[in-house]
């Protein structure tokens, strides 16, 4: 049996692109996470939020990241990303995230560009068990947030 907590489509804004002009303006991302954890929390039992891993307290720290920092490539945001999400989950847990840039400028992208980072090869899954490659499946989070349909 798993247990998992997952995160899908958290929007932050972050300063990224390899060329100094894509920094100048924070560009909007969204991280999508999932924690797996080794064994059940406590919270199952108890019904406490003190007894699991909050997520909004995940969330609050992935988006404060973000905002905080500059980066050149998407890769190096995501993985300080994971190394955060890793900090506040408990021991034992994996960790895998996917980070879309909504709007490289890239031309002819419509559903942005993606890094998936961690332990599963088809990315972090959507609720309902839907999934599919990492690329795919971030993309299809991309145009979800942008109001397109899949």
């Amino acid at each position: 049996m798993s247990h998992v907590l997952r995160l899908a489509a958290l929007r932050a804004r972050t300063r990224l692109g390899h060329l100094g002009a894509e920094r100048v303006w924070p560009q909007e991302v969204l991280i999508d996470v999932e924690v797996e954890l080794k064994n059940a929390p406590r919270a199952c039992r108890t019904d406490r939020l003190k007894d699991t891993l909050c997520a909004d307290q995940l969330a609050v720290a992935l988006v404060a990241m973000c905002e905080a920092g500059e980066f050149s490539l998407i890769e190096r945001l995501a993985e300080r990303l994971r190394e955060a999400a890793l900090r506040l989950a408990p021991r034992g847990a994996q960790v895998t995230l996917a980070l879309t840039k909504v709007a490289p400028p890239i031309a002819g992208l419509e559903g942005g560009m993606s890094f998936v980072i961690g332990n599963r090869s088809d990315g972090p899954r959507r609720a309902g068990g839907r999934g599919g490659a990492s690329l795919r499946w971030a993309r299809r989070g991309a145009r979800q947030s942008l109001g397109r349909r899949v």
